[in-house]
């Protein structure tokens, strides 16, 4: 319903889930001209990323990819996205606060929304929001269950690729054929949700690309990008550093995780949906990991707060 009111952007339905469901695309922005002739990879073997996006030109406009319910229980995201919509179209969200910087951001800056990246997880969910419910409720809704009727839990639910057969309740981490897109099959053959989401983030080339995703009660974080140099490590730090002065100045609580190499422990960091788009585009790319308010021990927050969380998020990215 409210993307049929945007009027400044561009909607697209772009693609079909694994369960037939349509992905939505939102544009706001010019596009930007890359003078593209070649794909990162030889690009960077040329020894100049120019030749595959060239961002030099005093009209270019950086550019921000935010996708919403990766894993489709996870829904504070699309929630925030669907809002920060309405704010662009409007000047207002839904219940009327106003943010003048955040309504007037694309005209300056290139904006792309996937507001619900996994139409297939959000399909089993009947619930709006798991603010106040169980840690074991959400895990039923979140990962679902084996055959034996046991809770797949987290991180259990990883060890088997696809899960769909090892399933009795299929969780909205995944789509329609057992697919956790965060760690598809990267180099072969893809979900049509991953296909659809790097398709995007290399079309683009976006400057920040960020997955909103749910982390229960746990404090609020970014993950960064694994296997990525030095640079994008430090930028996706700086980051974090000036999201967590906005916070604190708000009485939020965020996590700011030390700087190490995690894919030198045993076993290493997983390659996972952050690094491919950073490896198809060389920009910033991380999850942003937001409380999810349960009942249930360590932080709890509340839909305020939890939106609140996102928004600031929004600012700081452009």
């Amino acid at each position: 319903e409210i993307l049929k009111t945007v009027k400044k952007g561009i909607v697209e339905k772009a693609g079909k889930s694994a369960g037939g469901r349509d992905i939505y695309i939102v544009r706001y922005g010019k596009p930007n001209n890359l003078n593209r002739s070649a794909n990162l990879s030889s690009a960077l073997g040329a020894k100049d990323a120019k030749y595959y996006a060239d961002k030099t030109g005093a009209d270019y406009r950086p550019t921000a990819f935010i996708v919403g319910a990766v894993h489709g229980a996870e829904v504070e995201g699309t929630a925030a996205l669907l809002n920060l919509i309405k704010i662009i179209e409007t000047g207002t969200d839904f219940v009327g606060n106003e943010n003048p910087f955040l309504e007037n951001i694309v005209d300056d800056y290139n904006l792309i929304i996937i507001p619900c990246a996994n139409p297939d997880g959000r399909a089993r969910i009947p619930h709006k929001s798991f603010v106040g419910f169980s840690f074991e409720d959400f895990r039923y809704y979140g990962q679902g269950t084996w055959k034996n009727g046991e809770l797949c839990n987290w991180p259990d639910c990883k060890k088997i690729h696809p899960i769909k057969n090892a399933a009795d309740f299929l969780g909205g981490y995944f789509n329609d054929d057992g697919i956790n897109m965060m760690h598809d099959n990267f180099f072969g053959e893809k979900a049509p949700e991953t296909a659809l989401i790097l398709e995007t983030a290399e079309r683009y080339s976006p400057d920040i690309t960020i997955l909103l995703h749910g982390c229960t009660n746990a404090n609020n974080h970014i993950i960064n990008a694994k296997y990525v140099p030095e640079h994008i490590r430090e930028r996706t730090h700086k980051f974090e550093e000036i999201l967590k002065a906005r916070y604190e100045a708000e009485g939020l609580p965020f996590n700011v995780a030390p700087m190490k190499l995690q894919e030198n422990q045993n076993p290493p960091a997983p390659f996972n949906l952050n690094s491919a788009i950073y490896h198809i585009n060389g920009e910033l790319s991380m999850t942003f990991e937001s409380n999810q308010g349960l009942n249930y021990e360590g932080i709890s927050l509340n839909h305020d707060q939890i939106y609140r969380l996102h928004i600031i998020l929004f600012e700081e990215t452009f």
